[in-house]
């Protein structure tokens, strides 16, 4: 038995040194893929930024083209042609840097949580409807909300950082409350709010009695107006006091059955609310979370009830009281309440704000609230612990470049916002910059320096929508940004546990190293590569002693507790292999997908690339010529045996087409559509295309039409979704890919 012992135990460790060998070889693996996907993205980059290029000026050229022949003017010279070119250049280049400043905005949550402490309160509003409406608005995105919920993590420590006193942190006019109070009324949050308010509102509304007021002033009032045509003798309700009618016994007698109902009420409200901790969504529980944690971590005089109160004072005043009071306005019920239901809900919303709160008494306005005193303190370790509750939630794994990548190859959403709106958030940022504190060398600071003059707002009917497709933008730029903190001190923890066994070799076990020793090791090894000509090593000090002068700058490592985190952080992996290896596989899969995919994207860019100087030029030799007026006809015929270069035709069938939606509709009989083809041929002139139409058992074609890319392109331009020929209706984007698929 001992020996078996013996034996598995070598089994064991054997097979951990195995897997330990096979983990590092991955994370070289990882390294590897992630260097040639970001090759491969800048690549992509420059060619996309060729090819838009040549489609900006060809679009040009097109519509001046049909402008000079439709107004008879006389040809612009070569020199003005080259005059509009670098014009349409600079508007290109300044359009694409809004759409990278968007895109930064979007993807660099830094930049939002640092601009919403230094936002002027009167532009707040603006502010919060271009984040939250246009450059958030994607409900159903899970990175979208990943990422807005790093905007306010950064916000939230902002604030506890500055404001070190309960009674500053979260004032509700700041921008800060309020947008977090915005995040609350998105779907997930309204969809949780009608599952846990909506039939307990109903209920309240179907109640046998519907008033439940008890202030003693208003029963009275009650009292009288029911008394008026009886000639009583009762005081006028504004003459009366609040003593006075605490004495009165029919307002007793009616307080005493309110009140019971009441209490049943705020029992079925409290247990709705703290049975839902599952559904309450992950966002809104990582707000009460980072509120208690940073609470916990800079507020020194903080205990037990002030920290519930904090956490309460979101999570109940801003998100579940509003909904209570304000239903029918949130979309938590259909129908509207009457006013003696709406009464029902103030006083129970009130009841729960006094509980939220932590405090023994109402206000003396609301003396008449204080029979609840006891019902309420009943309640609070119910809070605590649902508070509690709510606050163990995982945070979100926040990589911002493995968002993009899943973005990418998933499908990131498409931001539509106003030209107004991008220019009112340049203005914003531009005279905010020195107060954000961004690095000199900041992505978002070279943007705007390179941006220039604020551009001054435009009248209303030429606001137009500016789409800013993210999927698109992150192969054009994220070879080309700084990397986030987060990202640099990941590259920092996977390369530092590659090489930790040679830093434990000139270390004693479980030795903690100081700041100076660490350092001194990293170059000893980084010397000692250079001895063996061992340059991998060598290149990964180097970059690792790097990013650590980066880490330390921005205080995301502290050399004063001796880099405790990263060593931490080290041994975790370690000792966790099984799992990080698992997270490297994902990782290392996601990548290969993005590089397979952007080998794709590469082929049609280059096509393109590879056609349109030769098919610029052509446009260009016709602008020099006499002007005609551009010939749209239904078919233009040209001689079948016209010169077409070899081999350069693909065949398809009318069935073919129809299914792959290039033919829309046809006139060609139905029974007959089966017996008939077309060959498409492309002509020694570049965007010159002949179509055939075609019979079987026939030689000679039906009849030969010509397709010009020129026209084509013209009706993408104009937004032109199908294409006329005499018989014939092609889809315009789809006709444009099926020629650049094959020539």
């Amino acid at each position: 038995m001992e020996q078996q012992k013996i034996q598995k135990e070598k089994e064991f460790k054997i097979n951990s040194k195995i897997n330990q060998v096979q983990f590092f070889q991955d994370l070289q693996y990882l390294d590897q893929v992630k260097k040639k996907v970001l090759v491969q993205l800048n690549s992509n980059y420059e060619l996309e930024k060729q090819v838009i290029n040549y489609d900006h000026q060809i679009s040009h050229l097109l519509q001046k083209q049909i402008s000079t022949a439709q107004e008879g003017l006389k040809t612009q010279t070569q020199n003005e042609n080259i005059s509009i070119e670098k014009e349409i250049t600079k508007k290109i280049i300044d359009e694409q840097k809004y759409v990278d400043f968007i895109f930064l905005l979007y993807y660099k949550p830094i930049y939002i949580s640092k601009i919403i402490h230094t936002i002027p309160g009167i532009q707040s509003p603006k502010f919060l409807e271009i984040v939250m409406n246009s450059i958030y608005e994607d409900q159903e995105s899970q990175n979208t909300d990943i990422l807005l919920s790093s905007t306010f993590n950064l916000s939230l420590h902002e604030e506890f950082k500055k404001n070190q006193y309960l009674n500053t942190i979260l004032r509700s006019n700041s921008t800060l409350s309020k947008i977090l109070t915005r995040y609350t009324r998105r779907n997930s949050g309204i969809n949780y709010l009608k599952e846990v308010l909506s039939d307990f509102i109903q209920s309240i509304a179907t109640n046998e009695e519907q008033n439940l007021e008890i202030n003693p002033i208003k029963i009275y009032e009650e009292i009288y107006n029911e008394n008026q045509g009886n000639n009583s003798d009762m005081k006028d309700p504004k003459e009366i006091s609040y003593g006075e009618c605490e004495n009165f016994k029919e307002i007793t007698n009616r307080s005493k059955k309110r009140l019971i109902q009441l209490q049943k009420f705020f029992e079925q409200l409290v247990d709705n609310i703290f049975q839902s901790v599952e559904k309450i969504p992950k966002g809104i529980r990582l707000i009460c979370k980072r509120i208690r944690d940073f609470s916990q971590e800079f507020l020194t005089e903080i205990n037990e009830f002030s920290l519930t109160a904090l956490v309460g004072g979101f999570f109940i005043l801003r998100f579940i009281n509003p909904a209570i009071v304000g239903a029918k306005s949130l979309d938590i019920i259909e129908k509207d309440v009457n006013s003696d239901c709406k009464r029902t809900s103030v006083l129970l919303a009130k009841m729960l704000q006094n509980l939220s709160n932590m405090v023994d008494i109402f206000e003396d306005k609301e003396k008449y609230m204080t029979v609840f005193r006891d019902i309420i303190l009943s309640k609070r370790n119910d809070l605590i612990s649902f508070i509690n509750s709510i606050c163990k939630v995982e945070e979100y794994e926040i990589d911002e470049e493995i968002i993009q990548f899943n973005d990418l190859l998933s499908g990131a959403p498409e931001i539509s916002i106003r030209i107004n709106d991008i220019y009112f958030l340049h203005e914003l940022f531009s005279k905010n910059i020195d107060e954000i504190g961004l690095d000199l060398n900041d992505p978002l600071k070279n943007l705007l320096n390179s941006l220039g003059s604020v551009q001054t707002q435009i009248p209303a009917e030429q606001n137009y929508l500016m789409k800013i497709p993210l999927k698109k933008s992150i192969t054009s730029t994220i070879g080309h940004r700084k990397s986030s903190y987060f990202v640099i001190y990941k590259d920092t923890l996977l390369n530092l546990t590659t090489i930790y066994h040679e830093i434990q070799k000139k270390t004693t076990k479980n030795e903690i190293l100081k700041y100076e020793k660490f350092i001194k090791i990293l170059n000893q090894i980084r010397q000692e590569a250079k001895n063996f000509h061992n340059l991998k090593m060598n290149n990964k000090i180097k970059h690792l002693l790097s990013n650590i002068k980066i880490l330390i700058r921005e205080r995301v490592i502290l050399p004063e507790n001796d880099f405790q985190k990263l060593h931490f952080d080290v041994q975790d992996i370690l000792s966790n292999i099984k799992e990080t290896h698992s997270k490297i596989f994902e990782e290392i899969n996601l990548l290969e997908k993005v590089h397979s995919y952007l080998l794709l994207q590469r082929k049609p860019l280059q096509t393109k690339k590879d056609s349109y100087p030769q098919y610029l030029a052509n446009i260009n030799v016709e602008l020099q010529t006499k002007p005609t007026l551009v010939n749209r006809s239904k078919s233009m015929k040209m001689n079948p045996k016209s010169r077409v270069l070899k081999k350069q035709f693909f065949e398809k069938t009318h069935e073919e087409l129809e299914k792959s939606g290039v033919l829309v509709s046809s006139a060609i009989p139905e029974e007959r559509q089966e017996f008939v083809y077309f060959v498409f041929r492309k002509t020694e002139k570049t965007g010159i295309y002949l179509l055939d139409v075609m019979v079987q058992q026939k030689k000679e074609p039906l009849e030969t039409l010509t397709l010009l890319m020129r026209d084509l392109l013209q009706d993408r331009l104009n937004s032109k979704k199908n294409f006329d020929l005499e018989y014939l209706k092609l889809d315009v984007e789809k006709m444009i890919k099926l020629l650049e698929e094959y020539f």
